[in-house]
Formats: structure tokens, sequence, C-alpha cells
């Protein structure tokens, strides 16, 4: 970690339950928030945050130097999903504390990672490229223009921009040296991160979503909540009123449900009714894997059932009329990021995957047709009639 950069702090944010730091580079989330929960038997670990460099050596500096735990101390590392900002790290927790890892074998089963990993391990190049051409192709299906699929997708956004103002300030294309030394150890820090994300491993032991854990003060009970991943997972501890939440209920933020390239379903649906679950759940304290702990857990479950509510208005208005692929209708869509001219590439193409989870729902209703020309490779939607459950 440089100099300049201060060392993040472990919070405790219950009476036996520490809330780690772990940093996600070029990200504007900024931080994976993963707990330690203690208590007479040993810890359990909630989370792990994103492999790099920085994620590393905070998780060492936070789990080993500030909190003191050392090999054999921990027996379990719960994971909420299997996204790498809450999984990647899981290795290197593995050998500070030899402890197990679990996650809901729907997670594990159907996860997109699982596949890179092994083709990362046989040709990183060949599967950089192979996975990146399937994405673009999907993308394309959907209305994706050619110019916002241009270069590597996998990329961090950071490194784009730089890019970018590269590209304004040497308009004929002859970067300085001092230019060339920079794009070149930008080079080897996105090697040295795909090398890292190549050591991913299997969880040891797969959950159904019923299983408690005990530390002696904490029971901490998994509660499926699919949506933001099909096998998501919030872990509950009844008799303490806290309740882990993951990626799927976030302080301020909407949680991300896209179609997925890889499955088909209802995302939305799933989601829209695993927040309904929490409501039933009597709890004071929500701890989320981003952003910050809050307290009212029905009051942003009221949020989001209004916000999705209002999408689902936005995105059926939008399919109105002529035909249109889901980049079209998530173009006419309102989003709280800023305007669809502002928003760049990834930004766009996240707005794709949220919009596709919308009409995919709204079909379910026969509010809207998806629509597949035999000469054309678009995918295409329509709305059919108005929804008066989207009406409000």
């Amino acid at each position: 970690m440089p100099e300049s950069v201060k060392p993040e702090s472990v919070q405790e944010v219950a009476p036996g339950i520490f809330q780690l730091r772990i940093p996600i580079p070029d990200n504007p989330l900024g931080h994976t928030l993963p707990y330690l929960i203690t208590g007479p038997n040993k810890p359990v670990l909630v989370d792990t945050g994103l492999r790099s460099p920085e994620g590393i050596e905070a998780l060492e500096d936070q789990l080993v130097g500030q909190l003191g735990i050392r090999p054999g101390q921990i027996d379990f590392i719960l994971i909420t999903h299997n996204h790498p900002d809450h999984y990647g790290l899981a290795i290197d927790a593995k050998k500070l504390t030899g402890a197990r890892t679990a996650m809901h074998r729907i997670d594990w089963e159907q996860s997109p990672f699982r596949d890179a990993m092994n083709a990362l391990k046989r040709d990183p190049g060949a599967a950089r490229r192979e996975g990146s051409d399937r994405m673009k192709d999907w993308y394309r299906r959907h209305g994706v223009p050619e110019e916002e699929l241009q270069g590597e997708l996998f990329s961090p956004r950071a490194r784009r921009a730089a890019a970018e103002e590269e590209k304004r300030q040497h308009p004929e294309g002859i970067p300085s040296h001092g230019d060339s030394a920079e794009a070149g150890a930008n080079d080897e820090r996105e090697a040295q991160r795909w090398a890292l994300f190549r050591e991913m491993e299997p969880p040891d032991i797969l959950l159904d979503g019923s299983e408690v854990y005990r530390t002696g003060t904490h029971d901490l009970r998994a509660f499926w909540t699919p949506g933001h991943t099909p096998g998501h997972l919030c872990f509950v501890d009844d008799a303490a009123r806290i309740v882990f939440t993951g990626d799927h209920i976030l302080p301020v933020i909407t949680s991300n449900v896209s179609v997925r390239m890889t499955s088909d379903g209802d995302p939305l649906g799933d989601y829209l009714a695993s927040v309904s679950k929490m409501d039933a759940l009597d709890v004071d304290l929500v701890l989320p894997a981003h952003e910050h702990h809050f307290t009212d857990l029905k009051g942003r479950v009221a949020e989001l059932h209004r916000h999705h509510d209002a999408r689902l208005t936005a995105v059926l208005k939008a399919a109105e009329g002529t035909p249109r692929t889901a980049y079209e209708v998530a173009a006419g869509v309102p989003w709280d990021v800023g305007e669809w001219g502002e928003m760049d590439e990834f930004l766009r193409r996240a707005a794709v995957g949220e919009t596709l989870s919308h009409l995919e729902h709204l079909s379910r209703r026969g509010s809207t047709r998806r629509i597949r020309e035999a000469d054309s490779r678009l995918v295409r939607w329509e709305a059919t009639v108005w929804d008066a459950r989207v009406r409000e």
C-alpha cells in the first residue's frame, strides 16, 4: 500500500461484531465491508473482499494486525454471494486463518466465474478474449452500438478514462516517454490483477440456505434471498436483532438486478419477493456489504418497492410504440446516475442489464413481449397492455 494511503481501521459496529473495510480499486463503491463475528467459540467471517494487491494488504492488516487473528482461530468464512468483491479474497483469508469457506450451492453451480477461473488457468489470454467476445455478442443482440463495445470490457473504468484523456492530449497518437511508462505500468498492474483472479478456488461447503453458525454469542442463520445473484444469502442473528445483507439491501444505492448472459428467468421477480421476505424480520441493525450500516430495515424495504414500481412504470412507458431493443428502452428511462448522454459505456451496459430484468418481469405480467425477427439477430421488446400494477 502506498505510504500516502492511511490504513483503514476496523470498527466494532455491535458488541463482538467488527466491520472491516477492503478497498475496491477503480470503483466508485470504494470498499467491501466484511464482518468478523466473535464469541466464546471460534469467530465467523462474513465475506472477504476483492482480490487485489491493495485488498490482500488490507485484509492482512485488519484481520491479523488489528484484530489479532491467527491460523486456526476462525472456523468458517460465510460468503453472501459469488461476486469477486465478496469472494475474491477467500483464498487469502483461508491462508491467514485456516477457515473453511461456505456459499449457497446455486451461486457456485451457476457462477459465471467458475468456468472463467478454469479457462484462465489453462490459457489466460485466450480466456479473456473468448469471454469478452461472448459478452460483446450478447450486448449486440440487445442493441448496444458497436462503438460502445470497443476495447477490453473487463478493464477498470479508471484505466479507460485515462486512455481517453491520453487521446485528447495526444491527438496525433504519439505519446511522450512519460505516457508510455505510465501505460506500461498500467499493463503490469492489469496483468497482476488477472493473475490474482486466476487463483480463486471452489468453496469448501455448499449451503442450502437453512444452516446456522454459532460463535457462542451470536447465532447466524442463513437466509436465502435470490435476485442480485440466484444464490444470494443474508445471515440473520435473531437474538441480537441483526441482519447481514450483503448486496441484497444497501442503505443508499439499489442493488443491481440484471438479466444474466448465462441464464434465463425472472431475477427482478426473485429480488422483489426476497425483499418482501426481509420485511418480516424483526431486527434493529442492518449490516450491508457496501456503504454503511443502518437501522430502519422496514423503511428501506418500502423505499426499494417504491423505486422498482417507478422503474417498472418508466420501462413500460419507454417500451411503448415501435418495438425497441433493451438499449433503446434503457435510453428512454430516467436513471439516478445522470442523463443517458452523460453516462459512460460501463454504466450504459449496466443499465441495459437492469432494463432487461424489468422488461422480463413485465413480460411475466403480460405487459411486454419479446420479439425475435427471423432476419435479424436483434432482440426487441414492445409494450402490449398498460399494467395497472405499475401505474402509480
